[in-house]
């Protein structure tokens, strides 16, 4: 890592903070421009609101039939503030800017998404006062589409993230000191998706790394905050806020996500202002088993699509009662009470071949005929597998992917990209498991299929990629989330039963688990309740004969009756795990049990700051994900 690291303040995975106060914003900064889109019909153009700060709104209207029928020919008006820490992104990100089309295509409203000064070259409240403008500048009439189609007495606000917490405070301002606009307007409602709030206080539920991360950013962003993290602004129930009864509009949404660590904040201000005595009408939406914004990053997917028709919100406040029929809902996949499902997201494949920015080839190879499993497999370039006698064989890496058991692949394009990456940073060998997916195929089918794997790839005579350049005595396994559980029961199994290969005395040297799934049937301290609960119902879908439920050995490495860790069979291992991942607390039970289990080899934990689950395949070349690439490097070479 570059030693100049030591001047870094914060790292946030998508922006880095310096002493000098200047930011590199390493993602999140991409942008599309406005105009017709032809998925919705939806148009957008960018106006600039205030020349001076160079303030714009990105303005969206409605396919014109959509905006004009003989009986109702103005429209809600929808005022939109962007998530980002206040330090990333902008009304012209193109996950954003899509994600908007939809809403005002499937709400038929015309929308405003405000574009806000960044933090930290315009510190808080910067972001506070342009969205105040912002929305007294859309209020009056400023431009055509909004005084001919707009209808200022239905007023929606909104944001995600530290959008959400924008969209509380407005609201909260127009009650304190009105609008400034000449014209009459209603804030008839506000929706708050996955809104950041926090507090000078941990909660109980809130994880302590998330905390600590907030707490520093905040300090950064918004030096002059009353009270640090008590300030109103961020912590909307501290002594001194302003009455939550001064909330201005009609109805109130807030929306949080299972697994979102701000899951515990949210719901605590969606208590207090049920308890407030506010008289308007506040609702709680909650998506399963997903993280913070993911509606943004997971377009498409089953909580998204039902996320997207909450927003009718704007419309009626009634939600489409057809889900009745949804047995259980993932996210990324739907099983219905019929026993079938539907996948919706990370279905996508790209094939095999020769990869241009690493130099590594890849080609898919079937491991059994009757099950259909078969096996990815990667080399790196053909200079990095010969020595100075044209010979060399290299690590053998076996790859579990993750997916709940339910998605993912060896060919997804996120995980065939970052697979590329760690053979041509690590120099091995990699074998991507294509394991069969529940429900079609109920565990432990999944494990029957990582083992064959295993057992196939260190035969010696599986295939010539393997049989020229793999080295059977220095094998890895690893996996990310579920993945990283068969890795780690992969591992035990080698211990417990031995290899099925037929080469003599193959070796595990190392097994890496990248933020592996364990749960257990009782709930740990730090563990939030909610994705616990969502994981126990998946399992029990996935896997119903497991024994004991969650405290099945197989998810439950710590259980009474779990073979014992000192039955590793590898003779080196890396934890690795996300500060905020829901996660983590299990996988750092894990990591202290292996320590203390009297297994005489080495183990370490790795964590990284600031992010969640998986990050490391959807964030490929972020700060956070380099340093783990490095360390999975560092770690098959022996370091």
């Amino acid at each position: 890592m570059d030693s100049s690291s030591s001047e870094i303040l914060v790292d946030a995975g998508s922006f880095r903070l310096y002493k000098d106060g200047h930011a590199d914003r390493t993602g999140d900064m991409e942008t599309v421009p406005a105009g017709f889109d032809a998925d919705t019909g939806v148009t957008s153009k960018d106006v600039v609101i205030d020349a001076v700060t160079g303030v714009f709104v990105r303005l969206y209207l409605p396919p014109i039939e959509a905006a004009s029928d003989d009986d109702v020919k103005k429209l809600p008006i929808l005022v939109f503030f962007h998530g980002g820490y206040f330090v990333v992104r902008s009304a012209s990100c193109p996950k954003h800017h899509r994600y908007i089309n939809d809403i005002v295509a499937k709400s038929s409203l015309i929308a405003i998404s405000v574009d806000y000064r960044l933090a930290p070259e315009h510190l808080l409240p910067a972001a506070y006062d342009d969205s105040w403008a912002a929305l007294n500048w859309a209020l009056s009439g400023a431009d055509p589409w909004l005084s001919e189609h707009g209808d200022t007495s239905r007023v929606f606000l909104a944001g995600c993230s530290a959008g959400g917490n924008i969209a509380h405070n407005i609201t909260i301002a127009v009650g304190v000191r009105g609008l400034d606009a000449a014209v009459q307007a209603c804030i008839e409602g506000t929706l708050l998706l996955h809104p950041s709030f926090c507090g000078e206080t941990r909660m109980e539920g809130e994880p302590e790394q998330f905390w600590d991360s907030v707490k520093k950013r905040w300090s950064i962003i918004f030096p002059d905050a009353e009270g640090g993290l008590d300030d109103p602004r961020m912590n909307p129930v501290a002594a001194g806020a302003p009455s939550l009864t001064k909330l201005a509009c009609e109805r109130l949404l807030v929306c949080a996500a299972a697994e979102d660590p701000r899951r515990p904040r949210e719901r605590a201000y969606y208590d207090a202002v049920k308890s407030s005595g506010w008289g308007g009408e506040v609702d709680w939406f909650e998506s399963e088993g997903e993280g913070h914004g993911f509606f943004v990053h997971e377009y498409g997917s089953s909580e998204a699509v039902k996320l997207m028709d909450r927003f009718s919100f704007a419309r009626s406040g009634t939600m489409d009662s057809s889900s009745a029929e949804i047995l259980i809902d993932l996210g990324g996949f739907r099983l219905y009470k019929d026993g079938h499902a539907d996948r919706s997201v990370n279905i996508e494949s790209v094939p095999a071949g020769f990869d241009d920015e690493t130099g590594v080839t890849s080609k898919d190879v079937v491991i059994d005929a009757v099950t259909g499993v078969s096996a990815r497999l990667y080399l790196p370039p053909i200079e990095a597998a010969t020595d100075d006698d044209g010979k060399k064989k290299l690590p053998i890496l076996v790859f579990f992917h993750g997916g709940y058991f339910v998605a993912g692949s060896a060919s997804y394009p996120p995980l065939h990209r970052y697979t590329n990456y760690v053979v041509a940073s690590a120099c091995v060998v990699a074998v991507s498991v294509n394991y069969r997916l529940a429900p079609e195929h109920l565990l432990p089918a999944a494990y029957e299929d990582s083992w064959l794997a295993i057992s196939w790839a260190v035969s010696g005579t599986a295939d010539p990629w393997l049989s020229e350049h793999g080295d059977t005595g220095r094998v890895f396994l690893t996996g990310a989330s579920a993945g990283g559980n068969i890795a780690h029961n992969m591992t035990i199994a080698v211990g417990v039963r031995g290899l099925d290969a037929v080469v003599p005395a193959p070796r595990i040297e190392g097994t890496i688990l990248l933020h592996p799934s364990f749960c257990g049937q009782t709930r740990m301290e730090g563990e939030p309740a909610e994705f616990r609960d969502g994981v126990k119902k998946r399992w029990a879908v996935i896997f119903p004969d497991a024994k004991d439920g969650l405290d099945d050995p197989r998810m439950n490495p710590m259980a009474a009756g779990a073979p014992s860790l000192t039955k590793l069979a590898c003779e080196r291992m890396l934890v690795c795990a996300a500060a905020l991942d829901p996660r983590r607390t299990r996988e750092r039970a894990y990591y202290d049990a292996v320590k203390a289990s009297g297994w005489e080899r080495e183990v370490e934990w790795f964590e990284s700051e600031g992010e969640g689950h998986h990050f490391f395949v959807d964030k490929h070349g972020s700060h956070e994900a380099i340093k783990l690439m490095e360390r999975l490097a560092a770690f098959i070479a022996g370091n």
